[in-house]
C-alpha cells in the first residue's frame, strides 16, 4: 500500500496500483510557478498558496484519472477568456493553461509529454539482467565441457 501526503500532512490518500520510472519529463519552465501566477490579474488572490518552487527537485509522482480521490476539486479559479485558471485539490494548487507571461526568449519548440502504462497479463519469461548473465555464464561453461571432449 503506498500512501499520499499532501504538504502540510494533514491529508492522507491511498493511492492505487502505481508504477515507477526512471524519468519523468519534464520542462522547468512549463511549471508555473508562485511569482507567474501573482502576475495573472484573475490569479493574484491564489499566488500564495503554490509553493516555492525548487528548481533542484524532480518531479517524482504524477496522479492522474486512476486517483479520483486526490483530484476532487476543492475550490475553482475559472478562467477569463482564454487564459489559465486553478483548482485546489488536495495536495494543493494546479495551475492550467496559458500563462501570457514570458519569462524565455520566444522559439518554435513545441513540447508534447505522454506517458503510457500498461500491464501485461501472462508473462511467458521475465529477462532481468541477472538472468541473462546466468545464460551467458551457462553457455560458456558448455563451450568449455564441449571443448575438452
Amino acid at each position: 500500500m503506498l500512501l499520499w501526503r499532501n504538504l502540510s500532512c494533514l491529508i492522507q490518500i491511498e493511492l492505487p496500483r502505481t508504477y515507477t520510472t526512471n524519468e519523468i519529463p519534464v520542462e522547468h519552465e512549463q511549471v508555473p510557478t508562485r511569482e507567474i501566477v501573482s502576475r495573472i490579474d484573475h490569479l493574484k488572490e491564489v499566488a500564495g498558496e503554490i509553493p516555492l518552487y525548487d528548481q533542484e527537485l524532480d518531479i517524482g509522482l504524477l496522479i492522474g484519472g486512476y486517483c479520483p480521490t486526490a483530484l476532487v476539486p476543492l475550490k475553482i479559479v475559472p478562467n477569463e477568456g482564454d487564459g489559465a485558471f486553478t483548482v485546489r485539490l488536495h495536495h494543493g494548487r494546479t495551475v492550467s493553461g496559458p500563462l501570457h507571461i514570458v519569462t524565455a526568449p520566444i522559439t518554435n519548440k513545441v513540447t508534447a509529454n505522454r506517458i503510457t502504462v500498461r500491464e501485461i497479463k501472462n508473462v511467458k519469461e521475465i529477462i532481468t539482467p541477472e538472468s541473462l548473465l546466468q545464460l551467458f555464464e551457462l553457455d560458456f561453461n558448455e563451450i568449455s565441457t564441449f571443448r575438452k571432449i
